[in-house]
């Protein structure tokens, strides 16, 4: 199951020939649990708190009991779109999609994501 928390503001977009308002991301939480409810691993980026830099968690059931990764690690990333999380259900997690031209439909809407975004 994927679980998605987004923080969002609307934003004067200041893009010539365009919409005069955006979306503009504040944060996100993306998880993706297993079926009996155990993280798999989970995206984060929460500016404003100890840890402002975009970071993901492995969960646990993803380590051994000798890893050398903890699931409370704060493993450094840029920022993550939620069409590639997405995307990455899909490909390889095996997601069924619910749109035939799922690719496509992902791919515009992280090409406006990655035209507008304010830093990578």
């Amino acid at each position: 199951m994927l679980r998605v928390c987004m923080q969002y503001e609307i934003v004067p977009n200041d893009q010539p020939g365009q919409e005069p308002w955006r979306v503009s991301t504040r944060g996100y939480d993306y998880e993706l649990q297993a079926a009996s409810g155990e993280i798999i691993w989970s995206y984060h980026w929460h500016p404003g708190t100890r840890v402002e830099r975009p970071h993901i968690h492995i969960g646990r059931t993803q380590l051994a009991d000798d890893a050398v990764m903890s699931a409370k690690a704060h493993h450094p990333t840029d920022r993550v779109s939620l069409e590639s999380i997405i995307r990455a259900c899909i490909t390889e997690y095996g997601a069924d999609p619910l749109k035939d031209d799922w690719d496509k439909t992902l791919a515009l809407r992280e090409g406006l994501f990655k035209l507008y975004r304010r830093w990578s």
